[in-house]
């Protein structure tokens, strides 16, 4: 699909795409790209093409401007992300997808998002408190608990950890 309103992507090389899906550091790879090639890379992985916008303006047309000109990513006309995430906001699109997004919009209202902030350092400062130096942590577990700490604090109003 050709983005409207947007110049061409530069395409990566093969090697560095088989690079970034090797790598065990899948966001590390994608700011490298974005480094070496700019705001717009379009890799090609088997028959499919995939563009890498990391430009604001560019994220901006594709989820507000025009969302309706791009699609997620099928297989088997069954979105990918559906069946790992459920049909909620982040998989589904159109009108459902609108729907959805006009009932969360007011809970990411600007004023509640600086107490989300507040409940964020505060519990990230608690977490980092109970951490001894040379001990060893299952980091991934712990970020696991502190995120649902903080959602359960900032979204409901209650610690569910």
């Amino acid at each position: 699909m050709t983005l409207p309103a947007l110049s061409a992507p530069v395409a990566a090389p093969r090697r560095q795409i088989l690079d970034m899906l090797i790598r065990r550091d899948p966001l590390r790879s994608l700011a490298h790209l974005k480094q070496r090639y700019g705001d717009r890379v379009r890799l090609a992985i088997g028959n499919r093409t995939i563009l890498l916008l990391s430009h604001p303006d560019d994220i901006r047309q594709v989820l507000v401007a025009q969302p309706q000109a791009f699609t997620k990513p099928r297989i088997r006309g069954e979105n990918q992300l559906t069946r790992l995430l459920g049909n909620g906001l982040l998989t589904s699109e159109g009108e459902y997808h609108h729907q959805q997004r006009l009932v969360l919009q007011p809970a990411f209202h600007r004023q509640h998002l600086a107490t989300y902030a507040e409940a964020m350092v505060r519990a990230a400062n608690e977490e980092g408190a109970t951490w001894q130096d040379g001990a060893t942590l299952d980091i991934a577990a712990r970020m696991q608990q502190l995120t649902l700490r903080i959602v359960g604090e900032t979204l409901f109003g209650t610690r569910i950890d």
